[in-house]
């Protein structure tokens, strides 16, 4: 979700950009407390 909201708004994706997306969501933010949501698994899933 995090990458298609960067993509449309033109934005380079890169985890960082995808960290701070999920951060300031309501929804999401907690989500970065999982292993699933590391910085790795971030990059393994833009690439």
């Amino acid at each position: 979700m995090a990458m298609l909201e960067l993509r449309e708004a033109g934005k380079p994706i890169s985890v960082q950009a995808v960290k701070v997306i999920i951060q300031f969501s309501e929804e999401c933010k907690t989500k970065l407390k999982r292993e699933i949501f590391s910085y790795t698994n971030i990059a393994r899933a833009i690439k």
